[in-house]
């Protein structure tokens, strides 16, 4: 799909879950140079402002599977060919090896040759970000998925969306004893990732037509009921049992994952739209995750240096709030803009050989 053909509903989807993402590193971040050491960890049931970061965290928890959303609806009605793939790989290892150089030709660490092999120069074999090396697997597996899909019924292609749900979804947040046999991670596998792809699938080729009127008002209640429903079993566990044995946070939590598809619905059930603003900024997501959360910028400059969570949560919840907010927009735009500048840039090197080809045939 061109950019110019792009659903702006969607891409607003996609603008809105990058800022939850990174709302959510927000949460997950900031105690000091070690990874996860933030406001989720060092805050106790109890004190000041606990409820707000998680019902924050319950807010924004959809957002990895409304990305994921997104990319089975596109890639089931068409998927690409695999060299279309190589920008993405292309891109994510530019700021994995060109950040860490910058990093260390600043000092802000040292240069060692087997730290960049080992680290920087796989992303996606290292699994430095998860989500991409799930997501272009993801990719590569598209044209398969679309067969299976393309041989199912209508309620053959709901029974396995259902069966599915029950399996990786439902069981696991039931469950909590239960064992992971099956590799799901909580939904930071391949395995959801191929679930939730077959789910839009069908959301796409069925769409969900009732006549009730305000349908997005029902979507929107349905999110934030689901939101509430997580963040209340964690509240209602520490009241009751003073322990907290059903986990909610997670991606393939059933509230979760129907806040997940509700807030999807409500976009991409809107009439279709082309205004170019939200597709160039939609089309900066990706930069903006994999900028903000390299290794060298999340663990030793962006959380304990620049933004510092925990030195707010302390303080007047006006102080928190605006520190919260004013820190997941501005990592969003600042990173967009380095985003967008690299795309000028590889558009006018692409241009720059492409004219100077044309030359050389002429002579």
């Amino acid at each position: 799909m061109q950019r110019k053909d792009r659903n702006s509903n969607i891409e607003w989807l996609r603008i809105i879950s990058m800022l939850m993402i990174v709302a959510l590193h927000y949460n997950k971040n900031g105690g000091g140079a070690l990874y996860a050491s933030g406001l989720l960890y060092n805050l106790k049931f109890g004190d000041r402002h606990y409820l707000l970061v998680w019902l924050f965290e319950s807010l924004c928890l959809v957002a990895v599977n409304c990305y994921v959303l997104i990319s089975g609806w596109f890639l089931s009605a068409k998927a690409p060919k695999p060299r279309k793939l190589i920008p993405i790989v292309l891109q994510t290892f530019l700021y994995s090896v060109g950040i860490y150089l910058i990093a260390c030709a600043s000092g802000v660490v040292e240069f060692n040759l087997k730290t960049m092999v080992i680290f920087y120069l796989f992303p996606l074999i290292r699994g430095e970000y998860w989500f991409m090396t799930v997501y272009v697997v993801l990719v590569l597996l598209s044209p398969y998925l679309n067969r299976l899909i393309g041989t199912l019924e209508k309620k053959e292609h709901l029974r396995l969306v259902l069966a599915s749900g029950i399996i990786l979804s439902a069981i696991p947040t039931v469950f909590y004893f239960g064992g992971d046999s099956l590799g799901n991670k909580d939904g930071y596998s391949l395995l959801w990732f191929a679930f939730l792809y077959i789910l839009a699938a069908y959301l796409r080729m069925y769409p969900i037509d009732f006549k009730l009127p305000g349908k997005h008002l029902i979507y929107a209640s349905i999110y934030i009921i689901a939101s509430l429903l997580t963040l209340g079993s964690k509240l209602l566990q520490n009241l009751v049992l003073s322990k907290e044995y059903w986990n909610f946070y997670k991606y393939n939590s059933l509230t979760v994952l129907a806040g997940s598809v509700a807030l999807f619905l409500i976009f991409v059930s809107l009439p279709e739209k082309h205004h170019r603003l939200p597709i160039v900024i939609g089309s900066t997501t990706l930069g903006v995750f994999l900028i903000h959360n390299q290794y060298v910028i999340r663990d030793n400059i962006l959380w304990n240096k620049i933004v510092v969570p925990l030195d707010y949560i302390g303080g007047s919840t006006l102080a928190y709030l605006g520190h919260f907010v004013l820190s997941v927009v501005g990592i969003f735009v600042v990173c967009s803009i380095i985003d967008l500048i690299r795309t000028g840039i590889f558009m006018a090197a692409g241009k720059g050989i492409k004219l100077l080809q044309s030359r050389l045939r002429r002579e």
